[in-house]
């Protein structure tokens, strides 16, 4: 994200928010309303956040006289701002964008309307937010209504307050004169883009029939009103949701998906940037597959697929007497085409950044996942790997997966194989499929064993996986002594600590000089516990993150029991309790703690290697006995 400063045409200076994903394809400007700022009231911040995880770049601005752009309020005009639309989708040309869509939202709305689009063949589609589209239709009882009018021929404006923000906003004389001229309506009913109007039915500024009006009268529109929506959706998470979710959804039906291909930029010697290819061999009516020749491409929602047969991403774009095959095929159905000629525009070099982002974009079949999987971790894409495993793999189809990540390498993939990465996703992959083991994404019933018959539990997981939760769900009677090993050793926690928990930290602070490491030093702490509590005569539950670092599991008495939520899930909820129970942290203090809890990712190996080891331990004692 990146606030950038721009003239318009006018030569006044404009400030925005880009937000790009990196393809330089598609571009969302949005335009707010009259009196607001590119932020629209929060609505444009969480938008261009969710456009950002779909993969979509977008830019945010400020219109003449508003937020941080220059221009006085009472210069403000429709004619200016059309000119200040067009001063951003030149400056977005300029930095590489070759098609936007423009969303705009209530007085904005009008302004997107009123675009000449008949100069600028770029703009693919509207997308209009309760949008004021017929001035004529709100000039009562809105703003400007003929006694507004009358006090700003009179004092050369008319004041009014914002409703969110209670800041005063001057109109001038030439916006009024202006709301009579312009018809935003009858533009928009003359323009054949696609367009999407989005209105709550609760909008008490701006009725939600104007856009249901204007929408009957135009070609290629679609309505959506959201229930109880009102005027900025922000009334409600759900209504800002469902706005944004069917704007997406338009935006991704609206687009023509670019073509693209991989290429190894230092190998592929034929592939020149911006220069017609043309195949060697060129037959496609032969049944042989491998005598067709042609030059093989896909598209965004499929690229990700054929990620390992290069380290570069190429636009393709397709020379006017090109001819062009469809293949027919279950992997990536409309996803793998073949030409005679090519031209190879804008490489990007491969990143986990770029996959991200055309993951977001892709749309294939559950099984093609699966592969795409072992090429993007031969790759060395690692992030991606595990965002479609989070998304795509579950226990049902745990087994599939596998199958295909592991059949997938061929021998033409040996030498660009990161070996590393392959085997990293691999074991994540049988963390999953695992009876006993505790994975990054799936969460599976606690693993509970018999050690002996003694009246112990111990009980563990890792930091956040719920092991208090389980604890007082299950031995919240007199029955048990829960011993929680936190409130201990932890000098905060033992601060607050009552009843046992304290006992046994004025024990151990009372008895040793320094206090002993659960880490470095749990065979002692765990032996002094049951030595302190051997008089009592109930079940006691030792409620500890750290059984994993006991050195002779020979010690260990009575049940285990290991809360074995996925390690995502724990990570989550560690950083949300920080969040909860720290008053007042700072945004260094919590990005310090965020930091360090990542480790998660490397510590709950350790858990696994004591599941493993403890279901060695018992299973040979059984092959022992019997």
């Amino acid at each position: 994200m990146e606030k950038i400063y721009y003239k318009s045409i006018n030569g006044l200076r404009l400030c925005g928010i880009l937000t790009e994903t990196g393809l330089r394809d598609k571009m969302i400007i949005m335009c707010h309303g009259i009196r607001g700022t590119k932020d629209e009231c929060g609505a444009f911040t969480l938008l261009s956040e969710k456009l950002y995880e779909k993969g979509y770049s977008s830019f945010r601005f400020d219109f003449n006289g508003h937020g941080e752009s220059e221009g006085k309020d009472l210069d403000m005009t429709i004619t200016k701002e059309i000119i200040d639309l067009e001063s951003t989708v030149k400056m977005l040309e300029r930095k590489g964008y070759k098609e936007f869509i423009l969303l705009g939202a209530s007085f904005g709305a009008g302004i997107v309307s009123l675009f000449p689009f008949e100069k600028y063949n770029c703009i693919k589609a509207i997308v209009l937010w309760y949008g004021c589209l017929d001035y004529d239709y709100v000039r009562f009882g809105n703003l400007f209504t003929d006694e507004n009018m009358k006090q700003a021929e009179k004092d050369g404006y008319y004041v009014s307050r914002s409703i969110n923000t209670g800041e005063e906003f001057k109109f001038g004389l030439d916006l009024f004169k202006e709301t009579y001229k312009y018809k935003p309506y009858e533009k928009l009913i003359n323009n054949n883009l696609p367009k999407l109007f989005v209105h709550g039915d609760s909008d008490n500024v701006l009725p939600y029939e104007i856009s249901a009006n204007v929408s009957k009268k135009c070609n290629n529109s679609t309505l959506k009103l959201i229930k109880n929506g009102n005027h900025t959706f922000m009334n409600s998470q759900n209504t800002i949701n469902e706005a944004i979710e069917v704007t997406i959804d338009f935006i991704k039906k609206s687009e023509n998906l670019l073509y693209m291909k991989w290429i190894f930029k230092d190998s592929d010697s034929p592939y020149e940037n911006d220069k017609v290819i043309v195949s060697d061999i060129w037959n496609p009516t032969n049944p042989d597959w491998n005598k067709r020749g042609g030059l093989n491409f896909s598209n965004e929602e499929n690229i990700l697929r054929w990620v390992s047969r290069g380290d570069t991403l190429c636009e393709v774009l397709l020379p006017d007497n090109a001819e062009v095959i469809n293949v027919k095929n279950t992997k990536a159905p409309n996803g793998i085409f073949v030409a005679n000629k090519v031209i190879l525009k804008n490489p990007i070099s491969i990143s986990d950044d770029l996959t991200m982002k055309l993951y977001k974009k892709s749309k294939m079949p559950l099984k093609t996942y699966f592969e795409t999987i072992a090429a993007l971790a031969i790759r060395g894409c690692y992030n991606t790997c595990l965002e479609i495993i989070k998304d795509k793999v579950n226990m049902d189809n745990i087994d599939d997966a596998i199958y295909e990540y592991t059949n997938f390498i061929k021998t033409w993939h040996e030498g660009n194989k990161n070996i590393e990465i392959y085997d990293k996703v691999l074991e994540i992959l049988n963390e999953i499929k695992s009876d006993i083991l505790i994975n990054l994404f799936i969460d599976k019933e606690p693993y509970i064993k018999k050690i002996t018959d003694d009246k112990i539990i111990n009980l563990t997981g890792q930091s956040g996986a719920g092991k208090s939760t389980y604890a007082k769900k299950y031995f919240n009677s007199d029955e048990y002594l829960i011993v929680d090993t936190d409130d201990i050793f932890s000098d905060i926690r033992y601060e607050y600590a009552t009843g046992i928990n304290k006992e046994l930290g004025t024990y151990f602070r009372n008895k040793y000089e320094k206090l002993p490491d659960s880490g470095n030093d749990f065979d002692l702490i765990y032996k002094e516990i049951l030595d302190y509590c051997k008089k009592c005569h109930k079940t006691i539950v030792i409620d500890c993150a750290q059984f994993h670092c006991v050195k002779d599991i020979g010690i260990l008495k009575g049940k285990l029991i290991i809360i074995r939520t996925s390690i995502n899930d724990c990570y989550n909820r560690t950083i949300e309790r920080y969040k909860k129970i720290t008053d007042n942290y700072t945004e260094e203090e919590l990005s310090k703690y965020i930091e360090r809890k990542k480790a998660i990712f490397r510590w709950y190996k350790y858990s696994n290697t004591f599941i493993k080891n403890i279901d060695e331990f018992i299973n040979n004692r059984m092959n022992n006995t019997n």
